[in-house]
């Protein structure tokens, strides 16, 4: 690496200001943690999250999905908040948080955001350095920084691990450092034990690193006998480490879960390995040859090196295949709501690596070496779009958790609908028109539109969730833009909640793709209903963003009356319940029958759902003695009077078998029956899907 220092360098200043060129942090639940843990770590010196009250306050529960009765990013132990993700990352992040700590930034958000995004573009910056590093060892310095630059902006490392606190950023750095040590201890010995801490570290940080690194470990171990002694020693240090904070945070070597947990095999038998691996590696919604067709080449990289490569390189390749076969079973394959390819931005390194073999075919055919040029600029087109231009609109208004199909729909992919709101910057130097076509932003008087509506129900609960199909047909002479720049003039299904004449809430549902004259959209919302009870006028209608509702210029809106009822147990304990598919099986029982007050209850939950994964709420109800009536979230036991209800689980999609164990001191409560009731209810709803009870006694 010391020869090479001068253009590592500017790779890495180059690389890293492009990461930082976009001005913003892309992270999700996933990442907090990791953006408040080096404050814990420098200040308190601990690991838990005590002090950042934002992780886990009223809104937190009210944004994310809830595990445990708190967001699912964060576990409850002996009184404290910790990350239910490893520490690797936000340890990794230290360096770059130290001086802005110790010279007072305080941890708010704009402060954490920035310092977020900062490690995690540098750690990424550093993985492309060492896979430069490695790849010079083997082939010109322009073709190694060819694929250096490759990998840094066509793979998801420029689109997801340089902009935020993933564990892939530190998982890529790892096995860049471990493709370092491969090609210099082909070499030099002693680096290919200097690569047991590599492997251990990237597994640290993603556990389905193991299986990237164990074919290496075991040739390495296989053909050189006398490194087996200094290859554990190095490997030992980051397995220590994370066991020694698993053993004093959660009592476990291997870690620690909450109180509901999953067995590992009940995350990985409800997806069809054809329909996980199509969607991993074809799917317009998180292909990895869709987002980063140069692994095309990649492929044929590895053929290459299988035919006249080092054994330690055709080992390497091994690990490959089995990560995307292991993603492609994952009950999530998805990855949830991120950009492209996530769950596999661990493999980018890797894959890139095997485009080495390639210098001197793509050198003597011109052909070849062109189609090697535009799927590299294809790539990066793609991951650009996903750094400059994602923020989560399409995932959460595609409403992908609820309707699957939406990744595969091409024309209404991630990569159309932030490519045609690409394509208007670009065109706002030519003007704003399609095919010469006035549109929702600069025409106004001529947008129009009538509407057919399915049944809407006359009466719901306060803050719940009503499914409302709607088919909306272009009668004006306007385009319809699905997405526009600052989203002035794009197109959305709009509803609007009026008591009287006074607007109270309102909402949107995305449209996918642009909508000519003349053409019908198929449209899906899910309108929350006010928190405060009484009887409203819920107004449905399309609406050009910043611009205009089409109400407002001619268009016959859809008009419901509904009354919004106060929230009632015994309304949820006792009306029939109804399910779309088929339900989940729930029992709950206690370990006894009767108990005496200040004795502990034991309380267990079992879910089952063998079918495809599928979200629901979960709520734990206690009935007790003249009527009282008591919601615990699994850690606090609370007065169904005090809203809103807590729920055990939110939005988390149910894998096939869950349990939650739970333990309750009864000294609070009074003599008498009890009886426990385990509710599934729709997501965001309270129509119960499912329910189970069990019954127990309190003696004096």
């Amino acid at each position: 690496m010391k020869r090479h220092a001068g253009p590592a360098l500017l790779l890495f200043l180059a690389v890293l200001t492009g990461y930082l060129a976009n001005g913003r942090s892309i992270g999700s639940g996933d990442t907090l943690p990791a953006r408040y843990l080096p404050w814990s770590l420098l200040r308190q010196q601990n690991f838990d999250l005590d002090e950042f009250p934002a992780l886990y306050d009223e809104r937190a529960l009210q944004i994310f999905p809830l595990l445990d009765g708190i967001p699912y990013y964060l576990q409850y132990r002996s009184g404290h908040y910790l990350s239910a993700y490893t520490p690797g990352p936000g340890v990794l992040a230290v360096p770059v948080y130290a001086v802005p700590i110790l010279l007072g930034a305080p941890p708010e958000p704009g402060w954490a955001r920035s310092l977020e995004k900062l490690s995690a573009a540098i750690i990424t910056a550093l993985s492309v350095v060492f896979l430069f590093g490695a790849l010079r060892e083997l082939v010109s310095q322009g073709w190694a920084l060819s694929i250096a630059l490759i990998y840094a902006f066509g793979t998801s490392s420029l689109s997801v691990s340089s902009q935020g606190l993933w564990p892939h950023g530190p998982s890529q750095l790892c096995l860049a450092v471990l493709l370092h040590c491969l090609v210099r201890g082909l070499r030099e010995e002693r680096y290919l034990a200097y690569a047991g801490f590599a492997m251990t570290a990237a597994v640290t940080m993603r556990s389905t690193d193991c299986l990237l690194v164990l074919p290496v470990a075991a040739w390495i171990l296989y053909t050189h006998p006398s490194l087996i002694l200094k290859f554990v020693l190095f490997a030992l240090p980051p397995i220590a480490g994370l066991a020694l904070y698993n053993l004093m945070l959660f009592g476990a070597a291997t870690g620690g879960a909450g109180n509901t947990t999953a067995p590992t095999w009940a995350f990985f038998s409800q997806i069809p390995l054809d329909e996980g691996l199509s969607g991993m590696l074809i799917s317009p919604s998180r292909g990895l040859f869709v987002y980063s067709p140069i692994f095309l080449f990649s492929l044929l990289g590895c053929i290459t090196v299988w035919r006249r490569g080092p054994w330690a390189f055709r080992a390497l390749s091994l690990g490959i295949p089995l990560v995307v076969l292991v993603v492609s079973k994952w009950y999530v394959w998805s990855g949830g709501h991120s950009w492209g390819p996530r769950l596999l931005a661990d493999t980018a390194p890797i894959l890139c690596f095997f485009l080495y073999p390639l210098a001197d075919p793509l050198s003597r055919r011109r052909f070849l070496r062109g189609l090697f040029i535009a799927l590299a600029i294809a790539s990066a087109g793609a991951h650009a779009l996903g750094a400059f231009l994602y923020d989560g609109r399409w995932d959460a208004l595609a409403d992908i958790d609820r309707n699957e199909a939406r990744l595969w729909a091409w024309t209404e992919s991630p990569l159309a609908f932030y490519g045609r709101e690409a394509m208007w910057v670009v065109r706002q130097f030519t003007g704003p028109t399609v095919g010469g076509q006035p549109t929702s932003t600069d025409s106004p008087d001529q947008l129009a539109a009538s509407y057919a509506v399915g049944q809407l129900p006359g009466e719901v609960f306060t803050g719940d969730l009503i499914p409302a199909s709607l088919i909306a047909t272009n009668t004006g002479r306007a385009v319809w833009l699905a997405s526009a720049p600052g989203e002035r003039g794009a197109v959305r299904l709009g509803w609007r909640w009026y008591r009287g004449d006074r607007e109270e809430a309102s909402g949107r549902a995305l449209l996918l793709s642009n909508l000519f004259p003349g053409q019908t959209a198929r449209l899906a919302a899910r309108i929350s209903a006010p928190t405060v009870p009484g009887d409203y006028t819920l107004v449905i209608d399309m609406v050009s963003e910043l611009v205009t509702w089409f109400a407002d210029r001619g268009s016959k809106p859809v008009r419901v009356a509904v009354r919004v009822a106060p929230l009632e147990m015994e309304r949820l304990l006792s009306e029939p319940t109804s399910a779309a598919g088929p339900s989940p099986v729930v029992m709950i029982a206690t370990d006894r029958s009767t108990y005496r007050r200040g004795d502990r209850l034991g309380l267990t939950v079992t879910l089952s759902y063998p079918h495809r994964p599928r979200k629901f709420d979960a709520y734990l109800v206690l009935q007790g003695p003249e009527g009282a009536v008591f919601v615990y979230d699994g850690r606090r036991l609370a007065r169904a009077t005090e809203e809103p209800w807590r729920a055990w689980v939110k939005e988390l999609p149910l894998p096939a078998q869950a349990t939650g164990r739970f333990t309750l001191l009864l000294s609070e409560l009074a003599v008498g029956g009890y009886r426990w009731h385990v509710i599934l209810t729709e997501p965001g709803s309270y129509h119960a899907v499912v329910r189970a009870a069990a019954a127990f006694g309190i003696e004096s």
